[in-house]
């Protein structure tokens, strides 16, 4: 069986080597490619005969592992995404759970608060089911007329860019590092129009906010400001009335309304916290919003 062509389909590479210096050659280079800013796993085959036997002498020397350095993306590219951009109504990012955290994450509220793009974290498997974005999906991306997607692919999470949850007019811009995944994006987006940008994602971010700056200083992002309430808005989980009676009630066991109104509490007054859940707590986010307290954890979320 031919195992990388078997796993290439869903690795960034799939190597066999042929020769023990290959083999040295490819788990660096694996290695490397797997720390690269798009993480993801990359598969090397290691045969049972390259494996047994003497190596030759010296062949175990420690070797660099870095990842492939990356570059701005190419200005041209940054020209059109900030055009397309400048020119939206109703635009919005969409980041991936890479570009949620560190310092990409702050480069793209930076560059939505500068231009006035709402900025939506969607990272839960569950997609359309995960309770706190997926009303998002339904009730805003919907009148979203340009979506920037930063290491975020149009996967079943964004119903793989189809209409809907996008309407049938969306443009879409996609911030990557490579060019991973963005192929199959291209084909799910059909008709629409798609513009990559390809390069460093935390450089190539503020390469973008800096050409949107003069726009933005212009006006040209007049009226977004009711737009972004509304995202906002959306992104605020509303507890259904009857919560209040659950939470009120002095029964056993515990109900998890009244489990999570109190942790609500002890989270507001320790002043710097993070959420750890377990797969399973998909609804955690809803059960401590139970006192209509404004939920926002993207950052203190694991």
């Amino acid at each position: 069986m031919d195992q990388a062509a078997v796993t290439r389909p869903v690795t960034k590479a799939a190597w066999t080597p042929q020769s023990r210096g290959a083999m040295l050659e490819r788990v660096i280079s694996a290695l490397a490619l797997c720390a690269a800013p798009t993480p993801g796993p990359v598969q090397v085959n290691l045969p049972t005969d390259l494996l047994e036997g003497d190596w030759p002498e010296g062949s175990g020397v420690a070797m660099p592992i870095a990842p492939p350095p990356l570059a701005t993306a190419d200005m041209a590219s940054i020209e059109r995404a900030a055009a397309l951009l400048s020119e939206a109504k109703k635009p919005m990012i969409i980041a991936g759970p890479s570009a949620n955290r560190g310092a990409l994450a702050a480069a793209l509220r930076a560059l939505g608060r500068s231009a006035d793009i709402p900025y939506l974290a969607a990272e839960s498997p569950r997609g359309h089911a995960e309770p706190r974005t997926g009303p998002v999906l339904a009730e805003v991306v919907g009148e979203a007329d340009t979506v920037v997607l930063a290491a975020k692919h149009l996967d079943f999470i964004l119903g793989c860019g189809a209409t809907p949850p996008f309407k049938n007019s969306v443009q879409f811009i996609a911030l990557a590092a490579d060019m991973d995944g963005l192929r199959a994006d291209r084909r799910r987006a059909g008709d629409h129009l798609f513009q990559p940008v390809i390069g460093h994602p935390v450089l190539t971010t503020k390469a973008l906010e800096e050409r949107l700056s003069n726009v933005t200083a212009g006006g040209v992002t007049a009226g977004r400001e009711s737009w972004g309430v509304q995202v906002q808005e959306a992104l605020v989980f509303t507890p259904p009335p009857h919560w209040r009676a659950l939470a009120a009630e002095d029964a056993t066991p515990l109900h998890p309304v009244t489990l999570f109104g109190i942790m609500q509490t002890v989270i507001e007054e320790s002043g710097p916290w993070t959420l750890v859940s377990d797969g399973g707590a998909a609804h955690v986010p809803s059960f401590i919003v139970a006192n209509d307290v404004r939920w926002n954890a993207a950052e203190h979320q694991i």
